[in-house]
């Protein structure tokens, strides 16, 4: 697994006293997985054990990131969804011409779309993407 790092705390004095600590995470995925590394103060570390942390779903489907933006071939799109459903992609050009229209199935829960932008004149786009109970529209910039 790849791990990314929350924050970094720095140790508040010694061991002798129970420690507490807060993190929050404020792009938690749908189901996340953490673990807390811990350096003491002379250097010995310390690994707790992974837990799982299913988060509950809302009641609408939401794009979490589009990436890389701006793009040189393709974008990756994270976004959750409350259902097992079909969703309508479109990319439209700067004069609202559809240049891309396609249909996904996505499961409930995180979900990752590639698409691919090599072909593409450089310029400014617009990424719709349609749910059952959603739309949101994402500016893209293609180098």
């Amino acid at each position: 697994k790849n791990w990314e790092s929350l924050e970094r705390i720095m140790a508040n004095g010694n061991s002798l006293n129970e420690k507490h600590y807060q993190v929050v995470d404020n792009k938690p995925k749908h189901i996340t997985y953490y673990r807390h590394l811990s350096k003491d103060l002379d250097g010995k570390s310390q690994v707790s054990n992974i837990i799982a942390v299913e988060m509950a779903l809302g009641t609408r489907d939401l794009v979490e990131r589009i990436f890389p933006n701006p793009t040189s071939n393709s974008i990756t799109v994270d976004f959750v969804s409350i259902s097992d459903q079909v969703i309508t992609v479109e990319l439209f050009d700067i004069t609202g011409k559809i240049i891309y229209q396609e249909k996904y199935g996505v499961n409930i829960g995180s979900n990752k779309l590639n698409l691919d932008m090599s072909q593409l004149s450089s310029g400014v786009y617009m990424l719709r993407l349609e749910s059952y109970n959603n739309a949101e529209v994402h500016r893209i910039t293609k180098n």
